[in-house]
């Protein structure tokens, strides 16, 4: 049985390993490591490298305390979002981000440390790209399952935030609508500077590794370039250029249809496919391209999506009309 503001006591207990063990769990592995490797580690050991080399140290201790201070916050962090959290949205975003932060900062420490069990010149170091590879894989795959892991609950619909308007449909009318939309010239302009970054710093220091992220924010960038935004009597859509990301939200799960003004960087923090954590649209999730005017759907579970498109009035008219009792004959 749900709640109708939130997870159930059940559902709760139920999460709170989810936001406690994986912290803890990286924690305490880290440090068992260091420990057992401590007597083979010169100290202090390399924790930094640059374009010449070695250009950071860390005490073993200091190393370790970096991995408890990591297992705790994150598990205070963690547990509370599991407690208390009332979006389930949200807490799944929460909860893998901090269980993807302490997993990296706790395991890169050890990682970076495996070889240089038995090693009395640390200059001679090149840098451990592949131990901090796997280090970040771990963390996905723990944020990822961390996730997933995260139940859903209904809670009761949020009230309006914005305009419902109403359009002229007739009782089993068919319509179909489309849009597209485009980043914002200001969120090309932020991909175009860190992709100049990044490939300065990948020219400057030189390992073939640093092209990975180059790649990633391109590729993330061309997903999101533009999307499509369609509806008809049975769905909205929204797709990505390249097929991927993708939404399909069934009209019959559809309670009600807004017109929001958004903000891209005050409520959802950047461009994108983006989470609002604050604001009257705090726990919409959707396709942010640009600020303006935005279609915003709240579901018969409680959630909200949105997506940021021309004439959105028109699209909330139609979903509105095309939920109404008898709309369908």
């Amino acid at each position: 049985m749900h709640s109708s503001s939130g997870p159930t006591r059940a559902q709760r207990l139920r999460m709170l390993p989810l936001g406690i063990v994986p912290p803890v769990a990286a924690g305490a592995v880290a440090v068992s490591l260091l420990s057992a490797w401590r007597p083979d580690l010169p100290d202090p050991i390399a924790s930094h490298w640059g374009s010449h080399g070695v250009d950071g140290t860390s005490s073993i201790t200091g190393a370790m305390v970096m991995a408890v201070a990591a297992a705790v916050i994150g598990a205070v962090i963690g547990g509370a979002t599991c407690w208390w959290g009332r979006d389930t949205r949200i807490t799944r975003t929460v909860v893998a981000l901090v269980n993807f932060l302490a997993v990296v900062i706790a395991g890169i420490a050890p990682s970076v440390a495996a070889d240089q069990r038995g090693v009395t010149d640390i200059d001679s170091l090149s840098t451990p790209v592949w131990p901090i590879v796997i280090t970040f894989g771990v963390a996905v795959l723990v944020a990822v399952a961390s996730a997933a892991l995260i139940p859903t609950w209904t809670a009761a619909a949020p009230d309006a935030v914005g305009v419902a308007p109403l359009g002229d449909l007739a009782a089993g009318e068919q319509f179909f609508w489309r849009r597209n939309v485009s980043t914002s010239p200001w969120a090309a302009a932020l991909v175009g500077v860190v992709e100049l970054v990044l490939l300065i710093i990948a020219v400057a220091i030189g390992p073939w590794w640093l092209l990975v992220p180059i790649v990633v924010v391109l590729f993330s960038a061309a997903a999101l370039w533009s999307v499509r935004v369609t509806v008809d009597r049975r769905q909205i859509e929204v797709r990505g250029i390249l097929g991927r990301p993708r939404r399909r939200i069934p009209m019959d799960d559809v309670v009600r249809a807004e017109v929001v003004p958004v903000r891209a960087l005050a409520d959802f923090g950047g461009y994108g496919f983006r989470l609002s954590v604050r604001g009257p649209l705090r726990g919409a999730q959707g396709f942010v391209l640009r600020s303006g005017p935005g279609l915003l759907l709240t579901r018969s579970d409680g959630r909200r999506d949105v997506v940021v498109v021309d004439d959105a009035d028109i699209a909330a008219g139609l979903i509105n009309a095309g939920i109404r009792p008898g709309a369908d004959g």
